[in-house]
């Protein structure tokens, strides 16, 4: 076990310090072990009660889409919350980023009285519903071709479901799925799993790395791996038990003899999300934080080739098959709308800029 960790491979809390965190949740019970907070910006953590009515829709609030509307039918519950930072050689490199955990009771409050979230094809598509409206569906102004342009462009910040997958962990299946950024260099995992027929619960680790030479989703791979984020977030899963009341699991059980628990369908990307993504990705590839602002007045020679940033995506949003992990079933596909971009033609002298929609 290393003493310190470096830039490229950050060393966050040990796992040898993990305490053992308990919660009634009424619907069931949900035990594992994390380390105390260690937050790298302060904030309160780990301050949650430790017993919750999650039949109850008390103390629910409502989730907020991505530009902070409140979504009538969708609403969660926090259990527990707690960050951790990572740092890399003392004096020499620090702070390189942290990880957050955020586990939530999720109610979908609009579910047909025919379905259920037992069902493994319901969960899939309520939980796309949600990272649709809450993260997929954000977008920021991009590159135009006019600076008074009065309508610009707008990109996605996000590509994703990537990577999802069913997963056994202690006896509980979960749905598993990963994102991408395409400016920002925080990425969230999640793993989810019914409780009840309207109310899921929701384990998310957020991944925010930093590096003064990484200030984007391309550029943060070459500084700050995130791989003993990861390592954390599955030490903390690896010990996760929940136990489901009898009620609830008679209810399971029942729902699964209507709608066999093979049927596991994961939920994706399009390709036309993954060709813009490339353009976005690509043209937020600056390689250093001093290019400021304005990221486009230093010119294409300041961004990363496009035929390795295109290379890193294909690579990135491979099936990557987690231990415990089950057969693939039906895929489910992100339903956001791709929007037409403009593209900087890269063979053209800097300054000329032809317009070319994708996808084509």
């Amino acid at each position: 076990m290393r003493l310190f960790g470096t830039e490229k491979y950050p060393k966050g809390p040990s796992f040898r310090t993990a305490k053992h965190v308990s919660k009634d949740l009424g619907l069931a019970s949900l035990s594992f072990m994390a380390p105390n907070p260690k937050p790298a910006h302060g904030g309160s953590w780990n301050k949650e009660p430790n017993h919750f009515n999650a039949a109850s829709d008390a103390g629910f609030e409502r989730e907020l889409t991505w530009n902070q509307c409140e979504i009538e039918s969708l609403s969660r519950l926090r259990v527990y919350s707690s960050s951790w930072e990572f740092r890399g050689i003392p004096v020499i490199e620090g702070y390189c980023g942290f990880l957050n955990c955020i586990v939530d009771i999720r109610r979908v409050g609009d579910l047909p009285a025919n379905e259920s979230l037992f069902d493994n094809w319901v969960l899939a598509r309520e939980l796309l519903r949600n990272e649709e409206l809450c993260t997929y569906a954000a977008t920021s102004e991009g590159y135009t071709a006019a600076p008074l342009d009065s309508n610009p462009d707008r990109w996605p910040e996000v590509l994703g479901p990537i990577n999802s997958q069913w997963v056994n962990r202690n006896g509980t299946d979960w749905l598993y799925t990963e994102e991408q950024q395409l400016s920002d260099t925080a990425n969230a995992v999640t793993w989810a799993t019914p409780i009840s027929h309207d109310r899921y619960l929701s384990c998310l680790f957020l991944i925010e790395r930093s590096s003064w030479h990484g200030p984007n989703a391309y550029r943060i791979e070459e500084r700050v791996r995130p791989d003993t984020f990861l390592d954390l977030m599955h030490q903390i899963m690896d010990s996760v038990k929940l136990e489901l009341c009898e009620e609830m699991k008679a209810e399971r059980d029942r729902i699964r003899t209507i709608e066999p628990s093979e049927r596991r369908p994961v939920i994706e990307f399009t390709p036309e999300q993954l060709k813009v993504a490339k353009h976005v990705l690509y043209m937020s590839s600056f390689r250093k934080p001093e290019d400021g602002d304005d990221r486009w007045s230093s010119g294409m020679e300041r961004l990363a080739p496009s035929e390795e940033v295109e290379a890193f995506l294909d690579e990135r949003v491979k099936f990557k098959p987690l231990p415990g992990s089950y057969p693939r079933g039906g895929i489910i596909y992100n339903r956001v709308p791709v929007q037409p971009i403009t593209k900087l033609v890269d063979s053209l002298p800097q300054g000329a800029i032809a317009r070319k929609a994708i996808p084509e």
